[in-house]
């Protein structure tokens, strides 16, 4: 498959998802919860139901055809799922849910533990939403599934937080290269980078390159302000039930929850104003 038919792929689906769900108005996009394909063959593509745990909005049919787009030309050589032979990049998500709020499992037990209030659940109900829209989407290189960059965000200390996960890789890419011995994840994610099959960070990318790549500049200096991060502990509501105070977990939840809605919203708006670029060409 040639560029050129990559990039007619892409542009033929998304103008098919901007008739079938978005009133044939591209704007709307940057409202679009992806929640809302789930379980359609033509743009979701992996998952196997409704809300079902299996599904990633990140790696759907159409914001794999609307990451092409976005990106091919940032990216050298980029292929994703339905554009090339093998992926070499797949779909992040950057601001997560489950961490604080469970997935559809602990759900309740979550909210039980931390005794939400019915406008506590609304919020938490909304951000849901939020959390699948275009603008908290983005891509990593691909790797093996149990020990790829993506994968490891998720799955340490840092508790899958994209700021904890930025002021890292800020650290592991030039011009910074700081190495601290005394920090395994650190060190661990320095190796992922380095045996990345692509080289993608250390051939084409410093971290300056990688934010404005990604339009990430609203991120580049972001700081939730995790409560114990100089004791390198992160909330999630696995630990937060075993030594957090309610109020405590509730303030950072929700101001979490405020300020990622905000920077979701932000990037939205950008990557629909980008996209419409594109098209028009």
């Amino acid at each position: 498959m040639t560029e050129d038919e990559k990039k007619d792929k892409a542009l033929k689906l998304l103008e098919s998802f901007k008739n079938d769900y978005l009133h044939g108005n591209i704007e709307e996009l940057a409202n679009f919860s992806f929640w809302d394909i789930a379980g359609n063959p033509e743009y979701d593509g992996i998952s196997f139901g409704e809300h079902d745990s299996k599904y990633d909005g990140d790696r759907t049919n159409i914001v794999y055809a609307i990451d092409y787009l976005l990106y091919n030309e940032k990216i050298p050589n980029l292929t994703l799922r339905g554009y090339g032979e093998t992926e070499n990049f797949s779909g992040d998500t950057i601001n997560t849910f489950n961490t604080l709020f469970g997935s559809r499992k602990y759900r309740e037990s979550v909210e039980n533990a931390f005794n939400f209030t019915t406008s506590e659940r609304h919020l938490r109900d909304d951000f849901y939403r939020t959390y699948q829209k275009i603008g908290n989407f983005y891509l990593l290189p691909a790797g093996d599934k149990q020990n790829s960059i993506n994968s490891f965000r998720g799955k340490n200390a840092w508790r899958d937080y994209f700021d904890i996960f930025l002021k890292n890789l800020k650290q592991s890419l030039p011009p910074t290269n700081s190495y601290e011995k005394k920090d395994n994840n650190l060190q661990h994610l320095q190796v992922l980078l380095k045996n990345d099959k692509n080289k993608f960070f250390f051939d084409n990318k410093n971290f300056g390159s990688f934010i404005s790549d990604f339009y990430l500049e609203d991120y580049s200096e972001i700081d939730y302000n995790h409560p114990e991060a100089d004791k390198n502990f992160f909330f999630s509501h696995f630990t937060c039930s075993k030594r957090i105070d309610v109020t405590e977990y509730k303030k950072f939840a929700f101001g979490y929850i405020a300020k990622a809605t905000e920077l979701i919203n932000n990037r939205s708006l950008r990557l629909v104003k980008e996209l419409k670029k594109i098209i028009k060409n």
